[in-house]
């Protein structure tokens, strides 16, 4: 399996960074954007579960969706706890 992308945003100054604090340990790519002082780009865990994300242009968005809100974002914890996508989903929509 090869995985990879593609980081051409401005500011790149990439930094790597390690969680060893769930069942799987991650190692993630993030750099400085906008008021975050580190926003994950990339990443994968011990077990070859990775992410990468992707931006688009602000746009305005339906927030009635009927779903919980959370204040956590919930890419890192599925991280920290799943092996495969197949896992993540069933988390997800448990």
């Amino acid at each position: 399996m090869l995985f990879g992308g593609n980081e051409d945003q401005r500011p790149n100054q990439a930094y790597l960074l390690t969680d060893t604090t769930g069942t799987y340990g991650i190692v993630y790519f993030a750099t400085p954007w906008k008021d975050n002082p580190l926003t994950l780009m990339t990443g994968i865990n011990e077990a070859g579960l990775c992410f990468d994300i992707n931006s688009i242009p602000e746009e305005p968005l339906n927030l009635d969706t009927g779903l919980i809100k959370v204040n956590d974002w919930a890419l890192p914890n599925l991280m920290r706890q799943c092996s495969t996508v197949e896992e993540v989903l069933a988390t997800v929509l448990d």
